[in-house]
């Protein structure tokens, strides 16, 4: 597994905040009990203490152990709520916190795009549909920016979704 890039950590501490005793998660009535950064499982319980070096060590386990490096470099925000919470409950916020994310780890100015939005892309450019704006996909982009006069970047900005008879992105 690859390091976690330094902002990325500082920006999920500064989204869950530190929280050293297990507490009850009020986004779902009190169960499942969370504590660190926002790490859940079966074996945070009330009473449960964690010493502050040691409170991002569960979720960064839990990343590498699913994969989830994979399916962030896949824009897979799918596969990673799933992982992380069994569903998809939070898809929206994590959705929200992604895009925050990308461009500190990819260095792009464009954050990833919704699933239905990337599906009409892969359509117009001729790329394997499944709503995730991967390597790919952004090759696939890049390729048709190319073949239609554009800049060939790899991104949909508003030049190009205009090409592409789309909407700009809002």
């Amino acid at each position: 597994m690859r390091p976690v890039p330094q902002p990325v950590i500082d920006l999920v501490k500064d989204a869950e905040g530190l929280r050293l005793t297990a507490y009850p998660d009020p986004a779902s009535g009190g169960a499942p009990w969370t504590i660190g950064y926002g790490h859940t499982g079966p074996e945070v319980r009330p009473g449960l203490v964690v010493a502050p070096e040691h409170a991002l060590k569960p979720a960064l386990h839990e990343w590498g152990e699913g994969n989830l490096n994979a399916a962030a470099d896949n824009n897979d925000i799918r596969a990673i709520t799933r992982r992380i919470n069994g569903g998809y409950n939070g898809l929206d916020d994590r959705r929200a916190w992604f895009e925050r994310i990308w461009p500190l780890v990819n260095g792009e100015a464009a954050p990833p795009m919704a699933d239905d939005r990337v599906r009409a892309i892969q359509r117009v450019v001729g790329a394997q549909v499944g709503g995730v704006y991967g390597p790919a996909t952004k090759a696939a982009v890049a390729r048709w920016q190319t073949a239609h006069g554009l800049v060939a970047d790899g991104l949909v900005g508003p030049v190009t979704a205009r090409a592409m008879g789309l909407p700009a992105a809002g």
